[in-house]
């Protein structure tokens, strides 16, 4: 990394300008940790050096700054502008909650990746999550980069949307499960959302088994489909949501292409590339904006889809969307899918349970009746393609609520295992 008072010759993850005068601390980080080795060591060695010749072809650029330094807390603090409006349509835009550069251990600088959302997946937004590091700037272009930032342990890794500062930053001491919901607590300070990622993809499956489920405000479902154990997780994250939604948890779904490849690369026996956006997650918002689109994804407006585009309303004495509490019990399904390339079944799950199916082998529409029955009820839809593999997902809507008996994350998976 390369700190000068000059933008151009400043690395993304630093902060362009005057720093104070004083002790610094250096802190490694291991991107990709595991459970250490009794007796094993890491060696690094560190060169500081001042007024080097470095071509700037070397330098990993700071393009857009979004930090200050100083204020009352005499700390780098981010100044990213939450409101700032790309589009004032209120639409379904689509983005990614799951991405890497080369800050941490992916591939792409922000200029490549800027490209790949804009020119190769049509994307409105995304939000950057590199390994415990918080990128302290972006590529400007038509596309909304959110920050964020995956904190990364041994025992699972969770992302952080809308980091406001530095205190999210898991660099104070060992990263244990009170430091975990300390975390947690913390980005809810800042109005941020907390989502487990690939929770059921061994190794790096969530494994803080006492979590309390009320910090968590999402769960990937979908994560990087092109990695080869990517469809049987999704298939064990779907029952764990499911049956999250079965506790009277608003837990929603979302998608993430953990992207670490370039465009022209692929995992080895992929017959398709990792690419931003693959899944993508559509958010209902009233317009292109982080604090927009966090609200949405917030209230469960939200959907993910690897191919298909979705239009889903809910109708009963008025017009309902994913994510929210319908006040009648018998409603009309509606789903509007377009982009179709090959025939696709649409599933209707009610309290965890498929209890309809039906097929489209052409854009066009499908509809459901359905009944709410009981004291608390909830129905989503799922989109599979001929072979049954997982295409897309619509966070449920629900009818009265539940009493909570499940509190922690083990207790979940006890309950998904009966």
């Amino acid at each position: 990394m390369l700190l000068s008072k000059d933008p151009t010759f400043t690395s993304v993850g630093t902060y362009p300008g005057e720093l104070p005068s004083g002790e610094w601390e250096f802190i490694f980080l291991n991107f990709e940790p595991t459970q250490e080795k009794e007796g094993s060591e890491a060696i690094c060695t560190v060169r500081i050096e001042k007024d080097v010749e470095i071509s700037q072809d070397e330098i990993l650029k700071l393009e857009g700054g979004w930090t200050e330094y100083g204020g009352s807390s005499g700390k780098l603090r981010l100044e990213y502008d939450y409101q700032n409006i790309l589009s004032n349509e209120r639409r379904w835009y689509k983005g990614d909650f799951h991405t890497h550069t080369q800050l941490s251990d992916g591939n792409m600088s922000p200029a490549i990746a800027m490209d790949a959302a804009q020119n190769l997946q049509d994307m409105d937004f995304f939000v950057i999550t590199d390994h415990n590091m918080l990128n302290t700037g972006f590529k400007s272009g038509e596309t909304l980069v959110i920050p964020g930032v995956e904190v990364t342990s041994p025992m699972g890794h969770f992302n952080i949307f809308g980091a406001r500062d530095e205190r999210i930053l898991p660099i104070e001491r060992e990263i244990d499960l009170g430091y975990i919901e300390e975390l947690m607590d913390r980005a809810r300070e800042q109005e941020a959302l907390c989502s487990i990622n690939h929770a059921m993809m061994d190794p790096w499956h969530w494994q803080f088994e006492d979590l309390n489920l009320e910090k968590v405000d999402t769960l990937e479902i979908c994560c990087d489909p092109t990695f080869p154990v990517s469809p049987t997780s999704t298939e064990k994250a779907l029952k764990v949501i499911d049956t999250l939604w079965n506790e009277g948890y608003r837990i929603y779904g979302v998608g993430g292409s953990d992207c670490h490849l370039l465009p022209t690369e692929r995992y080895k026996g992929s017959d398709k590339p990792s690419l931003y956006g693959d899944p993508g997650t559509y958010v209902l918002a009233e317009n292109l904006s982080a604090s927009e689109i966090l609200k949405g994804v917030k209230k469960g407006r939200s959907y993910v889809s690897r191919e298909v585009k979705l239009f889903p309303e809910i109708i009963g004495g008025k017009t309902y969307y994913p994510g929210e509490e319908v006040l009648e019990r018998d409603l009309k399904y509606r789903i509007s899918v377009g982009e179709v390339k090959e025939e696709i079944e649409i599933l209707l799950v009610k309290d965890g349970k498929t209890v309809e199916r039906k097929k489209l082998t052409q854009d066009g529409e499908v509809n459901f009746n359905l009944s709410l029955e009981g004291n608390y009820s909830w129905v989503r839809a799922e989109i599979r393609n001929k072979r049954g593999d997982f295409l897309g997902y619509i966070n449920p809507v629900y009818f009265g609520k539940k009493e909570r008996e499940v509190f922690t994350w083990k207790e979940v998976l006890e309950r998904v295992e009966e």
